[in-house]
This record gives C-alpha cells, structure tokens and sequence, in this order.
C-alpha cells in the first residue's frame, strides 16, 4: 500500500465514539468502610448512639451491604425498644439468617476495636451520608445518560424522571419511614403547646386577612388550593394582594413564587405597586401622577420592595414541567414557601394522542397537588368558571375543563362581585367583593364580605378601608396586621 492511498484511508476513518461508562473506569464510589465500622461499633458502645446516627443514616447509606444488615438489625432492636449491644446485635443478626452473611461474631465484636468514644458520631454519620449522596449522584447520572441514549422513552418523561430523583435526594429524610401512632401524636401535641405558648394561631402561610386567617390558619403547607372566578372579578389582583401579605408579613414572611401565564412580571408590578402607595393603577399607568406621587414610588420600588421575597416568571406557555423544576429551584435554593400560579387552564401538560383538554388539565391538577406535597408548601392555583349558569354565585361544578380539579384541591375559594341591589339594600358592602370557601377539607366553609378598592387594585381589612376612606392614619398602638406600604402617605 502506497503512501497516498494510507494518508487517504486514514482520513476516511471517523475517531471511535468516546464510551461514557469509561470515563470512570479504575475509580471507585466514594466509600469510607472503616468510619462505617467505628459509626457501627460506636452505636453498640454507647445507650443513645443509635438515635443520633439514626437522624442521619438508613441503612441504605452504609456502601458495604454486611454493614447494611449490621445497622438494619439494630434498627429493629431500637424500634422494639431493646439495648443495642455485641450480643443483641449478634442474636438478631443470627435470627434473620444473617449472622454468617456479614462474618459471624468476631466480625460483630471487631466493630468495637478501633472505637474509643461516640463523642463524634454525629459529625461521623453525616460524613458517611454525604459519601452516600455522591454514590447516589453517581447511579443517577448513569441512568440519566442510559435514558437519553434510548429512542423508546419520552424525552419530557425522562427529564422529569431524573429531576423527582434529585429533588427527591435533595430533601431526603432519612432513617424511619413509618411512625407509630404515639410518635405522630407526640409530633402534634408538641406542635400544639408551641401554638399555646406564642399565642399565634397561624399555621400556615398568612393571607394577611383576619377573616380569612380564622378560618383556615393560613394557608396549610401540602395543600394544592383553587383561587377561582369569572373573568374581570379581579382574581389576579386578588392573588397579588395575597402573595404581598404573606411576604410582608410582620411575624411570618413567607416568599412567594408567582408563576404568571397571562400577565407579564411588570403588570404584576403595577397592581402591587397601585395597592401599596395608594394611587390609582389607570394613573400610573397614563403616568398622571404629581411630583409627591412619584417619590412614593420610586421609595416603594427601590427601597421598600428591596427585601420582599417575591419571584416571578412570566414564560409564556408554560408546561407544568417546566414549572416543577423551577419550583423546586425557589424552594430549595430561595427558600420559597407559597407557589401562585396564574392561572390553571394556560398550562400545557403532556398530552397522550388519545387525550382530550380536561383530562390534560386533570393530569395538570393531580401534578399540582403532588408538587405541593413533594415541597411542603401551598400551591395555590388560579382558575377560570365556565360561563355556564353565569347567573347566581359560582358552584363547585363550574370549575372550567375538569371535574378533577375539584377532587384534587384541598381547597377551592370563590371570588366574585357583590349586586348593586346588595349594596343599595346594605351600605357597609360597598367595595366588596365575596370570598367564598366552598371546599375546605380540614375545616369550615363560609361567605366573606372582604373589602376590594379596584382602583387601586387593593384587598384591605376593614380597618385598613376605614382609613382610607376617612384619611385618618391609625393611632399609635392600634391592634391589627398592617400590610406592606400602608404607613405612606394616601
């Protein structure tokens, strides 16, 4: 062969694709079998060893599967409420047939050698379980690359797949997964006393509303939540009033994530700021407003909302999966504690070639519910009513596109506007706009006059309206919760 024709076949051939399960080879998982064992030898020399350990480990943590059963054997002597020593470890080990397995009793006995004390077992086992997450990092990213590689599966489904996996590790709670009834209980009776002794009944997010906050504790963490109305009640600004109460909260500010599929952040902006300095949102938004007016703002927007925890994401056509992985990001990262999502019937899901629109929002609501459960924090959804039955106060059955939407909500809340014939009969409801509980699945339902300025797109409580009528500022010492921005000037 020529030396022509070698350099042309050289050319012609394509480099050999790179095997990422190579790109690892010769390492090995991150492991510290010898901690493992102090941490094991540790637990059978010290009484309350176990229930440090515990608060951190499974047994799953541990890399070699003989400490797996080693730490699984004391686990079921703790929940029986017996020592763990060398020779109950080893008689439990021996009734689950796993004695021999992990190396019979000397290897038990071993494990307490090289221990001197369990003064650092805690900082030992977070270290054993921070291996342990790298490990599961490791297997994940395997699998993802698997996935990707396949034709067969779902790229959206893969996607979603990974990220439950690493969320799921990220807030993982390890050790016992099922509670007695006496733990759970103890859980809720020293919950109770803490709520006994700071004299605040709020247990959930604040709606900056004392009507409301009555009823519902604030808005409970889990909870998928339906904020619905006909369209032009004033739903969104409604919902913007909520997010800036609970994040302006003087006892428990709460951030907010507003995910808004129909107006932009910057209209968002408008109504909060309308609602907090007190000037007409047609005015601003003419720019009709005096010199004073615009130093209102310009200190509401620069300085007042420097440090109010409300994010927004405005993406149009948002899928509910892009959603989660953003949630997940504000929770974990921005420690968000209520969602708001503006509004329900906008987002896309991953529709199957023979489903129709209801039972993708179905599956929307069911994600809705799942996420809130999955992040410990309410999830409240704002929804369109059919325009079915328009007349009369909105029911149940008029949530728009699904019937599921209202067997997976904890709660569904009802806006909508009060008759003139109502006012003229009952002068104190003007301004008012109805708030309906008309699900409440761990409480009352009620019908709530709630004070609406639409003019300034502003929910107030009774007090704060009387003021703003009258001109009048509170006296100092005044009871009553006081939201962002009402100390300026009307």
């Amino acid at each position: 062969m020529n030396l022509e024709h070698m350099n042309k076949d050289k050319t012609q051939r394509k480099p050999p694709a790179v095997d990422l399960n190579t790109m690892v080879y010769g390492k090995l998982p991150p492991q510290a079998p010898e901690l493992e064992m102090i941490v094991l030898g540790a637990i059978m020399l010290e009484r309350d060893a176990f229930e440090q350990a515990s608060e951190v480990l499974s047994a799953g943590c541990f890399y070699l599967e003989k400490h797996q059963r080693v730490f699984g054997a004391m686990h079921r002597l703790s929940t029986n409420r017996d020592p763990i020593d060398i020779f109950t470890v080893t008689q439990e080990l021996k009734k689950a047939g796993d004695l021999e397995t992990v190396g019979g009793a000397y290897f038990v006995t071993s494990l307490t050698n090289a221990v001197v004390s369990a003064a650092h077992i805690l900082s030992h086992s977070k270290i054993i379980y921070q291996l342990y997450v790298r490990r599961e990092v490791i297997r994940i990213a395997g699998e993802a690359i698997g996935l990707a590689y396949s034709d067969e599966s779902d790229a959206f489904d893969t996607l979603e797949a990974i990220e439950q996996q690493i969320s799921a590790l990220a807030v993982q709670q390890t050790g016992r997964k099922f509670l007695t009834l006496k733990e759970v209980a103890a859980e809720s009776v020293a919950r109770i006393h803490a709520i006994k002794e700071s004299g605040n009944e709020l247990t959930g997010v604040p709606s900056g509303l004392p009507q409301i906050d009555a009823l519902t504790q604030g808005f409970q963490r889990t909870n998928f939540i339906i904020l619905a109305a006909r369209p032009g009640v004033g739903k969104s600004a409604v919902a913007g009033n909520l997010a800036m109460n609970a994040a302006t909260h003087p006892d428990i500010p709460t951030g907010v994530a507003i995910f808004s599929l129909e107006m932009s952040a910057g209209q968002w902006a408008d109504r909060m700021l309308s609602g907090s300095t007190r000037i007409a949102l047609t005015n601003l938004k003419r720019g009709r407003i005096d010199d004073s007016e615009m130093k209102r703002l310009q200190e509401m927007a620069l300085v007042n909302y420097e440090k109010t925890p409300i994010f927004f994401d405005d993406t149009p056509s948002l899928s509910i999966y892009q959603l989660k992985r953003k949630a997940r990001v504000l929770v974990l990262k921005h420690k968000v504690g209520l969602l708001l999502v503006d509004y329900l019937q906008l987002m896309s899901g991953n529709r199957g070639r023979n489903e129709n629109r209801e039972q993708e929002v179905s599956q929307i609501s069911r994600e809705f519910k799942q996420l809130a459960k999955e992040l410990n924090v309410p999830v409240i959804a704002l929804s369109q009513l059919n325009r079915k039955g328009d007349e009369g106060k909105p029911r149940l059955g008029q949530l728009r596109e699904s019937g599921a939407i209202e067997q997976d909500a904890d709660d569904v809340f009802f806006l909508s506007p009060v008759a003139d014939e109502e006012v003229e009969q009952d002068a104190s409801l003007a301004d008012s706009i109805l708030f309906t509980i008309a699900k409440h699945r761990n409480g009352m339902l009620d019908e709530l006059p709630l004070k609406f300025v639409k003019s300034i797109q502003k929910l107030m409580t009774e007090q704060e309206y009387e003021r703003y009528i009258t001109g009048r500022k509170p006296p100092t010492g005044q009871g009553g919760f006081i939201p962002f921005g009402d100390d300026q000037p009307f």
